[in-house]
């Protein structure tokens, strides 16, 4: 698999061209008239292509557009007929662009900016001059089209596109990118001397990606001191590379800099997709690099057998155990265990030919290794991983010197292990550093030793990971990840108190930290309550009055740090209900203190009510109500403190939100949409959106206010063509800034029924807007048609019919079937869970929790699990195969037990008890 880091390199830099995606159309023209258009040319770089070289000079140089850029990207593939063949990330990129076909669009060239708010693109290939939107000015060769946030100019054979910033519209930023191309200002190659070289030699190539600077988190092991940049270019994109490919990279080392032999296969590691099997290498100012790889076959779940094999790691004996749960058997000769990125020497054919339910088989490792069991389909080349573990993770403890500004990393492991197996990452903002540490200072690691890492700032992070091949799991696995960050707490107001959840990586004394109010002490601090703070604790700090500031301060450094902040805001349950005879919507104080009514302002659609609580409430207190008039598909909301920082909404609610129904046919391929409600309503107020979707303010369709004036109960609209796997959506306009949907539809009604059990039987419930056909639908028990169908008791299902299925053994698997499509589609599936009821008694300091099975079904053994803290792997062991009323089993726990949850099939929670330590 590739290296996350590694995606972020390859794909990353073009991801904001797939966000404006859908955005090129719709757009304003404005041209800039005056001009005479130059041919763009790259001076003495007659090896970058013709095409190209006019995309590159139509970048401005940083200077010219006074932003640091981050990244260049480059799509090229040989005979596009399509977006998609543009790369995953490109697609509709050009269907966006009115009177362009995919097919005569030769590259698209993306820049980026280091702060991700300015983009740079540049489409070239063999069309006119696209003219999308409304024309404003007309000039002889170029156009420049402005939108919300996107502008661009167009040419013969050319697009090029920008986007806004904060200072500067974007018509503006798009003027200077024509002016590049025309030649009136410095393009980006004439403040790059890489970049020409860089785009020479990898002009053949089919993806290009350049980084002009490799700081940052994108290679966490390759500093700026060792990489000034890097290009790569890539024979398909890379997340779609699979099997033996070739790739080719230009390095330029950082001044000063000499890499070596060895360095340079470090660094092909961390930044080649899959594992390095070749190399060419030629060396100059930069170091140009011709690769061969192998990346690791496709993954398919769908392929792979049906099943549930959990591990179960020891670090302390060096072994990881498998355990084959449940589901199919899976043949032998196709799982494959692997210990630190290559095969093991003991494989699963060596002591099974299938591996089935109930089995089990041990990997011996090192103290510090990554393992891996896979499934393997030579024929296919397609892969699963049933599991991946890091052995050794739990093995490292850190203690953070804010003052000293250090990190000591400790190893606690029983096992003696081998430094030489890891690598130290410091990133900070001056870049990264990646060191041996732990081998430069140990032959043998044993408990007890530690590295101090030195140097580091709040924000800066430190990894320690294996420095192992990638293997069938990818990536670099990870031992320990440290943010030097301060201690984590989050305030909340509960009920009429206040409490403070702690959630810092390591236990600290409670009187580091001092709680202000409203810039004084507080009457109850941390340290009143309790001496240590662990993570996942919760403290008390008392009653603090509404509307206090509260601030909680880590006083170790020299200048306490603000570790959180907390406006109390009212306590109170507040209703919001519409009633739709009446068309109005009634706000209602149900519960909790009474409110000053001069802090409280509802407002409809963002604006004030005609009425506010101020006008018949000094406080407006549990049993106060106010009703206002309030039309169809309005928001309506009561807030707090409208207006500032601490504003916080107290009640909300859309009215009429379930006034949409729909109708679809099938066979006819239609949805009917039909309002009823009962006040009439502005159909301009309904945007149908259809699809993925809608950038750059493009709202969608407003079918019903094409066809009504008014809304009345019954008024319909009819959308065609609605095909499998089609979504459709009813919301509010952009202009309300409230995006809750009224009505939404998924041509394929997945999750449209849910179950219960109800006095032993079981009850379907269809809760989808829509009317489908009953006999569209088809329920099986463990693969059987069961003997209650949904045609039996309706012809058509609307939203809230129930089906009573009857009684059902637990575990037995209903799955609810869509019919209509010609291979069914299961729409839902459902375990009958058993009806069983479970005691716990936790013991802290024995470390274990008794539990008893206290009434209700028979439940067989082996589909039963417990977790008992974090950490803990589930099994269980009750001594026999079936477990029924008074059976006791005894688990150890792990960590600090709160709850004890009894977990059916892996998946279903059937008891979770409180315990208390």
């Amino acid at each position: 698999m590739q290296n996350p880091s590694r995606r972020h390199f390859l794909s990353g830099s073009v991801v904001t061209i797939a966000a404006l995606g859908g955005c090129v159309s719709d757009q304003n023209v404005d041209d800039s008239p005056n001009s005479e258009p130059k041919p763009a040319t790259i001076e003495a770089e007659e090896d970058v292509p013709d095409g190209l070289a006019a995309a590159l000079a139509a970048v401005p140089a940083e200077s010219a557009v006074d932003v640091e850029y981050r990244s260049i990207a480059l799509s090229q593939p040989d005979d596009a007929d399509a977006s998609e063949d543009f790369g995953p990330q490109l697609v509709g990129v050009t269907d966006s662009i009115d009177g362009v076909d995919p097919e005569n669009v030769d590259r698209i060239l993306l820049v980026r900016s280091s702060d991700y708010e300015n983009t740079f693109g540049v489409a070239t290939g063999s069309f006119d001059s696209p003219e999308p939107g409304t024309e404003i000015d007309a000039g002889d060769e170029w156009r420049i089209a402005e939108g919300e946030t996107l502008a661009f100019a167009s040419t013969d054979d050319l697009i090029a596109f920008a986007s806004a910033t904060a200072d500067e519209p974007p018509v503006d930023r798009v003027r200077t990118a024509a002016d590049a191309a025309r030649g009136d200002v410095d393009a980006i190659v004439e403040s790059d001397d890489r970049l020409p070289e860089t785009f020479a030699r990898l002009s053949d190539s089919t993806f290009v990606t350049y980084l002009p600077t490799v700081e940052g988190p994108i290679f966490p092991a390759i500093g700026q001191d060792r990489l000034a940049a890097v290009a790569a270019g890539f024979e398909a994109y890379p997340s779609q590379q699979t099997g033996t490919v070739e790739n080719a990279y230009l390095l330029y080392p950082a001044d000063g800099a000499s890499i070596d032999d060895d360095e340079l296969d470090a660094m092909l590691r961390e930044i080649d997709p899959g594992t390095v099997t070749e190399t060419d290498v030629e060396r100059g100012d930069a170091i140009y690099v011709e690769t061969v790889s192998e990346l690791p076959p496709e993954r398919d779940r769908e392929a792979a057998p049906d099943a549930t094999i959990r591990a179960a790691v020891d670090a302390g004996e060096g072994r990881v155990e498998y355990e084959h749960r449940r589901g199919e058997s899976v043949d032998a000769a196709e799982l494959e265990l692997w210990h630190d990125g290559e095969r093991a020497d003991s494989q699963p054919a060596d002591e099974f030919d299938e591996f089935g339910v109930g089995d089990t088989l041990a990997l011996e490792t090192d103290p510090l290794a990554a393992t891996a069991l896979r499934w393997y389909d030579e024929d296919e080349d397609v892969q699963y991983v049933y599991a991946r573990d890091v052995v050794g993770e739990d093995q490292f403890e850190t203690e953070f010197d804010h003052d000293a500004g250090t990190v000591e990393i400790a190893y606690r492991g029983d096992r003696a292990a081998d430094p030489e197996k890891l690598q130290l990452v410091h990133r900070s903002a001056d870049g990264t550093a990646t060191t041996e540490q732990f081998a430069d200072a140990y032959d043998t690691l044993t408990a007890g030793d530690a590295v101090t890492v030195e140097g580091v700032e709040i924000g800066d992070a430190v990894t320690l990971r294996l420095d192992v091949p990638a293997g069938p799991s990818g990536g670099r696995p990870t031992l320990l990840y440290f943010n030097a960050s301060p201690p984590r707490l989050h305030l909340y107001r509960r009920e009429d108190r206040l409490v403070a959840d702690y959630y810092g990586d390591q236990s600290r004394p409670a009187d580091e930290f001092r709680v202000l109010v409203d810039g004084d002490a507080a009457d109850t601090q941390l340290a009143d309550v309790t001496e240590t703070l662990d993570r996942g604790e919760t403290v008390d700090l008392g009653e603090v009055p509404t509307g206090s500031e509260v601030v909680v301060e880590w006083t170790v450094p020299d200048e306490p740090v603000e570790v959180a902040r907390h406006t109390v805001t009212p306590h109170a349950r507040v209703a919001t209900t519409y009633d739709a005879d009446a068309g109005t919507v009634t706000v209602e104080h149900e519960d909790g203190e009474a409110i000053p009514a001069e802090s409280l302002t509802l407002r409809v659609d963002g604006d004030p009510a005609s009425v506010q609580p101020v006008d018949e409430y000094d406080s407006f207190a549990p049993g106060d109500a106010l009703t206002i008039d309030a039309d169809p598909f309005s928001f309506v909301e009561l807030v707090w403190n409208a207006g500032r920082d601490s504003a916080d909404i107290l009640g909300r609610t859309l009215t009429a939100d379930e006034s949409i129904e729909g109708v679809y046919d099938a066979d006819d391929e239609t949805l009917e949409l039909v309002y009823v409600g009962r006040q009439e309503a502005d159909p301009d107020r309904l945007v149908v959106r259809r699809g993925d979707g809608y950038p750059n303010g493009d709202d969608g369709a407003r079918p019903f206010a094409e066809k009504y004036d008014s809304l009345s109960d019954g008024d319909s609209v009819t959308l065609e063509d609605v095909g499998v796997d089609e979504h459709v959506r009813v919301v509010l306009p952009k202009e309300t800034e409230h995006r809750w949907p009224v009505f939404r539809f998924t041509t394929e009604p997945q999750s449209a029924f849910s179950f219960e059990r109800r006095d032993g039987e079981v009850v379907a419930t269809y809760h989808q807007q829509v009317e489908r056909e009953a006999d569209g639908f088809r329920v099986l028990a463990d693969g059987d048609a069961t003997d209650v169908q949904p045609a039996d008791s309706h012809d058509t299902l609307e939203q809230d019919d129930e089906i009573e299925l009857g009684e059902f053994e637990a575990g037995t698997e209903l799955v609810v079937q869509w019919t209509l499509p010609d291979e069914p589609v299961d729409v839902r599936t459902h375990v009958v869970a058993p009806d069983a009821t479970f005691e716990a008694d936790y013991d802290a300091d024995a470390g274990t929790v008794t539990i008893e099975h206290a009434g209700g079904d028979e439940i067989d053994a082996d589909r039963l699990s417990v977790y008992a803290g974090e950490g803990s792997n589930g099994s269980l062991d009750w001594g026999d195969d079936t477990v029924t009323e008074g059976d006791t089993t005894t688990v150890e726990a792990s960590g600090d037990v709160r709850v004890v949850r009894l977990v059916y099939r892996e998946h279903h929670v059937i008891a979770a008890i409180p315990v208390d330590g």
